[in-house]
């Protein structure tokens, strides 16, 4: 295997030296128009096909070269032409001066071969492509065109046509691409989606019961629609069986739900977060937000059950100063004692790191209670925010200037926390945002993923927002 992947190296090698030299040589740098082109292709991709009848799914993610003459991609799932599972990829796309065409060439792990050109003229993009693979050992040779059609800057669509396969002619095959976020994982996506069309099956017919095994016996509800969190499966089932009763916007109504990135944090646990809306009988959204989740999953790598759900509907800044805030949530109740006094103390310095950035309007002081690779969902933003650079840019946002969290004093309550493994563990409670008059300008709930080193924990993924019933 290593043999495979320094031989797929150094031919890689050799195609970039090529295409260097020859764009050298000639003096034909790449267009700019065409530059323009492939660099909206530069990031993660989740790629969905049909093979055989069967859905397939890989996730690919392209990046430029220093210089942004070459984009080098890697993928890794389902194989787009054969549907084999666990095949992984790699490839080159760069400038031919000569031709004045961009070449691709790419290699799978079970020693395919794919060859194409991308013609890009005249708001027209299509590959003629050449590739090889293999079937009970023999190698199948198809030839076919794949047409790019943009849906929009995060959906692509690439229809493949003219497929020939010796004297065989294949029917049409379409090639989805959704952006998701640059740690997402094929097998992770995969399962969190299985675990939506579930949840929305089983949602559309209000079962209560199905719906609560959809989490782990232990597993945790933090919801912006509740005061507190919903943690077993009793209190979870009564949270659904809430939800469906006549009085409550839960009947007859359509969920949906979007992931955006999906990983691995463990061999047991996926760490995953997206968007959803429900809308109403006649199609009406009557809510939209965001959900930040981590899952358990079992030993077959089939399926997923939730361990902590935090989902919260989007609340602009604008509208926090100017709602009323319900009453029933106003005072915070006492932290519950937990068991893991060690976890419970490096958890608490971190919420006041976190709240004296808060108060004097530091943002660069709460940055750093974020990993590197920091996920941020929280009600008052309209995106999920990632890496710790694009988490300072939103909090500057959130919590500096005119905005109503600025220099408010932040008030948190641990209601749980436990380990996931030595470096990793999950906590949940209440907050609120007092100014200096002492009074509350929001309040809510918290559910969050944190790093464990060196005695502190620093937030992985953080997920609050506001209670909005």
């Amino acid at each position: 295997m290593k043999e495979n992947r320094k031989s797929s190296s150094s031919i890689l090698f050799l195609l970039f030296s090529s295409l260097l030299f020859a764009g050298e040589t000639n003096g034909q740098q790449m267009p700019a128009r065409i530059h323009d082109s492939l660099a909206k292709l530069v990031g993660t991709w989740e790629i969905t096909t049909r093979v055989d009848d069967q859905t397939v799914l890989t996730v690919v993610t392209l990046k430029w070269s220093a210089d942004e003459n070459t984009i080098h991609y890697e993928a890794k799932g389902g194989n787009l032409t054969t549907g084999k599972a666990n095949t992984t990829f790699s490839g080159i796309l760069g400038w031919d001066g000569v031709q004045r065409v961009v070449r691709e060439y790419s290699y799978t792990s079970l020693g395919e071969t794919m060859q194409a050109s991308h013609i890009i003229e005249n708001g027209s993009w299509r590959s003629p492509t050449k590739s090889v693979t293999f079937e009970d050992g023999k190698p199948l040779h198809e030839e076919k065109m794949r047409h790019f059609q943009w849906d929009s800057a995060g959906r692509l669509t690439i229809k493949v046509t003219e497929r020939k396969r010796g004297n065989q002619t294949l029917p049409d095959q379409y090639y989805h691409f959704r952006r998701v976020g640059p740690d997402s994982d094929a097998v992770a996506i995969r399962l969190v989606q299985d675990s939506i069309v579930r949840w929305r099956t089983l949602w559309k017919t209000q079962n209560v019961d199905e719906l609560t095994k959809e989490f782990a016996e232990n597993g945790i509800r933090v919801l912006g629609r509740s005061l507190r969190p919903h943690v077993g499966s009793q209190a979870i089932r009564d949270s659904f069986r809430t939800a469906f009763t006549a009085n409550e916007s839960g009947t007859a109504t359509k969920l949906s739900a979007e992931v955006l990135q999906a990983k691995f944090l463990d061999d047991r646990h996926i760490l995953a977060d997206g968007v959803f809306t429900v809308a109403d009988a006649k199609e009406n959204v009557v809510r939209r937000g965001k959900w930040a989740n981590v899952f358990v999953v079992d030993k077959s790598r089939t399926r997923v059950t939730l361990l902590m759900e935090a989902a919260f509907e989007s609340l602009p800044l604008d509208s926090v100063s100017q709602r009323e805030l319900p009453k029933e949530g106003l005072q915070l109740v006492k932290p519950s004692p937990l068991k893991d006094k060690e976890l419970a103390a490096m958890i608490d310095r971190n919420i006041k790191r976190y709240a004296e950035g808060v108060l004097h309007s530091n943002s660069k002081l709460i940055a750093t209670e974020f990993t590197a690779d920091g996920i941020r969902s929280v009600s008052e933003f309209p995106e999920t925010v990632r890496g710790r650079n694009a988490i300072l840019k939103s909090l500057r946002i959130v919590n500096e200037g005119s905005s109503p969290y600025a220099r408010t004093v932040l008030k948190a309550v641990i209601l749980d926390a436990r380990r996931l493994n030595d470096r990793l563990a999950i906590a949940n409670g209440l907050w609120q945002a007092v100014d200096e008059q002492g009074r509350v300008v929001d309040y809510g709930q918290w559910g969050n993923v944190l790093q464990i080193e060196d005695g502190e924990v620093q937030l992985l993924q953080e997920s609050a927002g506001s209670y909005q019933p």
